[in-house]
């Protein structure tokens, strides 16, 4: 540290910071939903991002991902609301994440009356953030009362809202910066250098223009975004943001809004956070924050600006002293982090001690606030999950269900092909899996990156791309394409497994050394069966051990038969139900699905009692959905009549009910063998993969396992072979079942372990590195 100053130097403080722990008292899980307009520099973003920090469990909801989740008949905009979210869609995100806290982040956004009053009677907390006031305020008391708590930005604007008759509302401390927006790095712009920068807007800004106007006659100036007069100005955000930001010295606040109120505005802190001597109008508030003339630098009109730069310019040592003061008075008092704190456990005492805001009745619903004493632990699964595959959306739910029963307070992402359904279906928190500059930071800050389960080490795909080259290509699928993240998570030495993997097909021989490449990067590889584990070791230069465990969805528990038993009654359908799940399958022979529709008929002359609910494990469009082979095959049968086909609505409860009430099943699904035979149903299947014999071998079932070429007489004996031995095979299957859900039960005992390693390992906080060729030429 200089002599002359008795502050470090911005850069040294911003490196003090980077080493420093800041973590809540208290751990929550958090609904986060919030639309961020200016990429990961909005402020809505930043302070989601201070929620993680922390160390909380959050859901980030960014609605510009899910936009019609957004009810906005009246096209508002600007913050003014209300904009409602449909709750119906987020109720899958309820079931499967259950948040303590809900918060709707700006952007007028709220629920209507009755999906609040619905929330609040499950005893979710509800907190509504208000990040422009008093513009916002003629829509915003319209609901603010829809919410337990209302946090506003204005301390001007609390009196008009308890005028208005809304008494929940509290002053949150306007504005800050998370932490990980300071400690970010910037390319340097030499180009960019400036002594005076302004960033923001300035159309119909007439007092804008007129002080940067004055200031461009004589000094070295330039500003960042729309409606400018001065010559070369350019929009600005994400990695340009903080180009900018860093080349000027200093920085123009302008504290009035588009409404004519004086506000403290995110800008304060953002000029601070990137190094800027702030330079702002003198007004009341801004003295809460910060000192005239010892951390910033006031002024009262365009001529007594100019002169104040122009002394600070001529005495640099004075200028650098305000730059240090006014950092250090940042980090110490005015982070998003701190603001949560405060906000936090001004909610938790009002809940658990002096009830002073809400009814009693609400407090009686809510209980109370506890938050769990350990951090959010993130764990990534990638896989082909979203592709509304049912056996591969029970393996989520089965792991993501049994991770979280041993380590509660966990985050569960899946890196999946389709996010809508991901999220709105699932309820899962999905991840932009191809966009891999975005995915490096997930990975980076992630305990544990799951691979799998599923049959995802095979050379389908690999046949039939460019093989290898797809790896460094725009492939996203196969080996070639799903092995990049798992590759990105050992650059960044964040653990990594193989989950219960099926594995092969492999006889492509570069397939194989690929294979090798990926399974040598894993800390724990787990496959599904023997023939998977004897197919990986046959590899040459295969270093890992190999261990044999089993399907995830072994360890699901059966719904109980009330499900089924409705449906049955709903859909008029006679009790005995055979299940019946077929694919499009590109090697099936010419006349298979004709032999499929005789074979059934025969099925159903053996009892009278019976229907044949087809059942469907692709449930997407066209080939990708199992139904369009159903129809033919029933528009085929003569007993068409006692056929009916399930339409899939994600209801997994109820789909695995019907399971479990079966008699039968017959299968040309892995997963529609697999969930049978562990709810106690028999099942016959075809033998059209290699992965569907390692099965029935598991279950010792080979017998009841049809070639697609199967003869119409064998197939018949063997389904009545099957029902005439039903309760020995029942009691054959629940053993084999048993040794399998022990086996399982294993994968998730050492999956949990490695979580732990990865929790434990050291983490810095996340900061952006800007690729220095976007701004080359």
């Amino acid at each position: 540290m200089s002599k002359q100053f008795n502050l470090p130097s911005v850069e040294e403080q911003r490196e003090e910071l980077r080493n420093r722990t800041i973590e809540a008292s208290e751990f929550y899980r958090i609904l986060h939903i919030g639309r961020y307009a200016f990429g990961k520099t909005d402020i809505v973003s930043r302070m989601k991002q201070a929620l993680e920090n922390l160390g909380h469990t959050v859901f980030d909801f960014n609605t510009d991902d899910f936009r019609g989740v957004v009810y906005n008949p009246d096209r508002l905009t600007g913050g003014i609301g209300p904009v409602e979210i449909k709750l119906d869609q987020l109720k899958p995100i309820l079931k499967e994440f259950k948040p303590q806290i809900i918060i709707c982040n700006a952007g007028g956004y709220t629920f209507s009356e009755e999906d609040s009053n619905w929330l609040k009677d499950l005893g979710f907390i509800l907190v509504g953030i208000t990040l422009s006031d008093p513009d916002v305020f003629v829509g915003t008391k319209k609901f603010a009362h829809r919410f337990d708590y209302h946090a506003t930005n204005a301390i001007e604007a609390l009196n008009m809202y308890k005028e208005a008759g809304i008494n929940n509302t509290i002053h949150f401390p306007p504005f800050a910066i998370d932490r990980s927006f300071i400690e970010t790095e910037a390319v340097a712009r030499p180009d960019w250098n400036a002594d005076v920068v302004c960033i923001g807007n300035a159309f119909n800004r007439e007092d804008r223009n007129r002080v940067m106007n004055h200031l461009n006659q004589s000094l070295d100036v330039k500003v960042y975004g729309t409606g400018w007069e001065i010559p070369g100005a350019f929009p600005v955000s994400g990695e340009d943001f903080f180009s900018a930001a860093r080349a000027g010295k200093f920085h123009i606040n302008f504290p009035a809004t588009r409404a004519g109120y004086t506000n403290l505005k995110i800008g304060v802190f953002e000029s601070i956070a990137n190094g800027g001597i702030l330079c702002t109008e003198i007004f009341e508030e801004m003295e809460i924050f910060f000192d005239y003339g010892e951390e910033i630098i006031g002024y009262k009109n365009e001529f007594d600006l100019k002169e104040k730069i122009e002394y600070y310019l001529a005495h640099p040592e004075e200028a650098e002293n305000i730059r240090r003061k006014s950092f250090a008075k940042l980090v110490e008092k005015h982070m998003w982090e701190s603001r949560w704190e405060d906000l936090f456990a001004y909610i938790r005492q009002d809940i658990n001690q002096t009830q002073s805001l809400l009814n009693m009745e609400r407090y009686s619903q809510i209980g109370k606030l506890i938050g769990q004493k350990q951090k959010a632990a993130k764990v990534i699964i990638q896989g082909y999950y979203g592709a509304l595959n049912s056996g591969d959306d029970l393996i989520l739910e089965s792991i993501s269900h049994h991770i979280k029963a041993q380590h509660p307070n966990t985050l569960i992402m899946v890196a999946g092909f389709n996010p809508q359904a991901i999220t709105l279906k699932q309820g899962f928190y999905s991840l932009p899996r191809t966009d891999y500059y975005r995915m490096d930071r997930f990975i980076k800050e992630a305990d544990l990156l799951i691979y799998g389960g599923g049959g995802l080490l095979n050379d389908y795909s690999f046949n039939q791309s460019a093989g290898v080259p797809d790896f460094f290509d725009s492939i996203t699928n196969g080996i070639a394409g799903m092995g990049i993240l798992p590759t990105i998570a050992n650059i960044h030495e964040v653990p990594k497994m193989y989950f219960a993997l099926g594995v092969g097909p492999l006889t492509n021989p570069e397939a194989r050394k690929f294979a090798k490449f990926l399974a040598n990067q894993m800390d724990l590889i787990t496959v599904r069966d023997q023939h998977s584990k004897q197919l990986l070791e046959s590899i040459p230069g295969v270093q890992k051990e190999i261990h044999q465990t089993s399907d995830p969805t072994y360890m699901l528990q059966y719904p109980g038969t009330q499900l089924a038993q409705e449906y049955i009654k709903q859909h008029h359908l006679k009790d005995n139900l055979i299940l019946v799940s077929l694919r499009d399958w590109r090697d099936s022979p010419e006349f298979f699905e004709q032999n499929i529709a005789t074979y059934l008929d025969s099925v159903l002359s053996e009892s009278n009692t019976s229907t044949i609910l087809f059942l469907p494990y692709q449930f997407g469009r066209g080939k990708s959905d199992d139904n369009n082979i159903h129809e033919r095959v029933s528009m085929l049968m003569s007993k068409h009549e006692d056929t009916h086909i399930y339409k899939h609505n994600g209801k997994y409860d109820e789909f695995l009910s019907l399971i479990g009430y079966a008699q039968a099943a017959i299968s040309m699904r892995l997963h529609g063998s697999i969930l049978a035979n562990r709810f106690g149903v028999p099942a016959i299947g075809f033998n059209y993969d290699e992965k569907v014999m390692a099965h029935y071998q598991n279950m010792k079932m080979e017998p009841y396992l049809l070639e697609l070429d199967f003869k119409l007489n064998d197939a018949t004996t063997k389904y009545r072979e099957l029902i005439d031995n039903r309760r020995e095979l029942v009691s054959k299957l629940n053993e084999a079942v048993k040794q399998e859900t022990a086996k399982s039960a294993k994968t998730f005992d050492m999956a949990v372990q490695l979580l732990k390693q990865g929790i434990n390992r050291h983490k810095e906080i996340y900061r952006f590195y800007p690729r220095q060729d976007l701004y080359e030429i």
